[in-house]
């Protein structure tokens, strides 16, 4: 067996993912029950080794999460209704389990972010700005990479202001969803 190196990105972005796409068809063929060592397999391998682990047990654990994410376009749908994806901290699509789930549970998604103003004051004690002018442009940033990802996927990033916790519970009777993930 040739165990070729792949350095799996950081950047979660559609050319990224695309690469981890074409090298996840040839794992497959280690899962039919023949012997490893007949095949020349591409395995995807990271970058920083895990001490633990040998090199192909930790090429298989990658692609095995990253496999999940590519053969699920071929499982049914099985839920009706609406569900609400609230965007917190984890701004990414392509892992996102919370995406993941509402997929498969719903015929519906509305996937929305909440900007809490309570972000943008001072600490309690000290009165250090939470969120700095580079962090702040850093967010807006993510979010319109975050819509635009979104909306290639044919969903539409909705941005809400004020405190989640007074705004979820009316806009999901307003919708009629069934989950908040």
């Amino acid at each position: 067996m040739v165990v070729r190196y792949y350095d799996v990105p950081v950047c979660w972005c559609d050319a990224c993912s695309t690469m981890l796409a074409d090298r996840i068809c040839t794992l497959n063929e280690l899962r039919t029950g023949v012997e490893e060592k007949e095949y020349q397999v591409d395995i995807l391998v990271p970058r920083h080794h895990v001490p633990e682990l040998n090199v192909v047990k930790t090429g298989r654990i990658v692609s095995q999460c990253f496999e999940r994410y590519y053969t699920s376009t071929t499982v049914k749908r099985n839920g009706k209704g609406t569900a609400i994806v609230w965007f917190r901290n984890d701004l990414r699509i392509l892992d996102s389990e919370a995406l993941f789930k509402a997929r498969f549970s719903s015929d519906m998604i509305l996937p929305v972010y909440y900007v809490d103003a309570r972000l943008f004051q001072s600490t309690y004690h000290f009165g250090f700005p939470k969120i700095g002018a580079l962090r702040g442009r850093f967010l807006i940033e993510c979010l319109a990479d975050l819509r635009k990802n979104l909306m290639k996927r044919g969903l539409n990033l909705m941005i809400q202001h004020g405190k989640p916790e007074e705004i979820i519970p009316s806009f999901a009777e307003s919708f009629g969803a069934h989950t908040v993930e």
